[in-house]
């Protein structure tokens, strides 16, 4: 699993909010480092100041802005101390070796200011994200409340309509909830939705309109899309089902078979019924004027680039295929 910089920061906090620890760690640190730069002396001769970045880097990390702070003066009190000639005293008997001093502390002090500045960056950010998430999904749960509420009124009204019109009903109703379906999968981290789940939501949410003795056979890969990808393709696919169900089995018995694939940089979801063949003559363009659930199947279609046909042959199929990146 990956991590940017933020994760890191905020995953492994350290002593950052327990300030006593954080000083703590900064003598330790600081002892740490001074004993591995006196341990190798002679190996990193002329160069005392070597470990003195890593400690104040790690220290501020851990523990913080002030024990960053801590871990600089404390390195810069001993290195020239213990390291920088004449050994064992403060004194400095060189103007280059103090302009090498003053040099190393304001690096450090950028340092400490910078990396602080990024860790509460961070910090916030997190902050910011969990809160808008929270707004996030109380806007998704109250969209989908008002779907719902939308779609029982509707099959209230369904109830009291002539059989024609609680038809024309009954398939508003379905639409609608189909869309509540999708709110139903939205994932909060990424806004995305496990398409092949809802789509065996929505074959469910066509058998249960009352189609008895009729199966359906959903087949999909596991993928992820956005809501702006989610709901053509769930309109095509809830409409392409209905009319199987409507025409291509309205003798009675059978099976749909519902499959979407990727194949190359297409997707392709393709629709048969085990019902009669289409007429020789039949022409989609026409007949999707005419009735309007393929013409929203249709219209559905050119927002994602979607090219629908029929295949005949040794069953009746409508094959979607569409780009994967639209």
């Amino acid at each position: 699993m990956e991590f940017s910089v933020q994760d890191l920061l905020v995953r492994y906090p350290g002593y950052r909010h327990r300030p006593l620890i954080g000083y703590i760690c900064a003598v330790l640190f600081a002892v740490a480092g001074l004993t591995l730069r006196v341990a190798a002396k002679d190996i990193l001769d002329g160069a005392p100041y070597i470990t003195f970045f890593p400690i104040v880097m790690i220290t501020t990390l851990v523990g913080g802005r002030g024990p960053g702070f801590l871990a600089l003066l404390l390195s810069a009190l001993s290195a020239p101390y213990y390291l920088v000639p004449p050994t064992n005293s403060f004194a400095i008997t060189s103007v280059a070796a103090l302009v090498t001093l003053v040099i190393h502390v304001l690096i450090a002090v950028v340092m400490v200011v910078l990396l602080d500045w990024l860790i509460k960056t961070a910090e916030q950010n997190v902050v910011l994200a969990a809160h808008t998430e929270a707004l996030l999904t109380e806007l998704q749960h109250r969209v989908k409340n008002h779907i719902q509420i939308v779609a029982s009124l509707l099959n209230l009204q369904t109830r009291r309509a002539d059989p024609k019109a609680a038809a024309a009903l009954g398939n508003v109703a379905r639409r609608i909830n189909m869309i509540s379906s999708a709110y139903s999968h939205l994932y909060q981290a990424d806004l995305t939705i496990d398409f092949a789940h809802h789509l065996h939501d929505i074959a469910d949410a066509a058998l249960n309109m009352g189609r008895t003795h009729r199966s359906i056979d959903v087949v999909a890969e596991p993928m992820k899309w956005g809501m702006d990808f989610v709901m053509p393709v769930s309109l095509i696919a809830s409409e392409l089902i209905d009319n199987a169900l409507r025409h291509g089995l309205a003798d009675g018995e059978g099976r749909i078979e519902v499959r979407l694939t990727r194949e190359g940089d297409n997707y392709i979801l393709r629709v048969t019924d085990t019902g009669g063949r289409l007429p020789a003559d039949f022409d989609l363009q026409k007949y999707a004027s005419m009735g309007l659930g393929l013409q929203l199947a249709t219209a559905m279609g050119r927002r994602i680039k979607a090219t629908i046909r029929t295949e005949r042959d040794p069953r009746t199929s409508f094959v979607v295929t569409f780009p994967a990146a639209t």
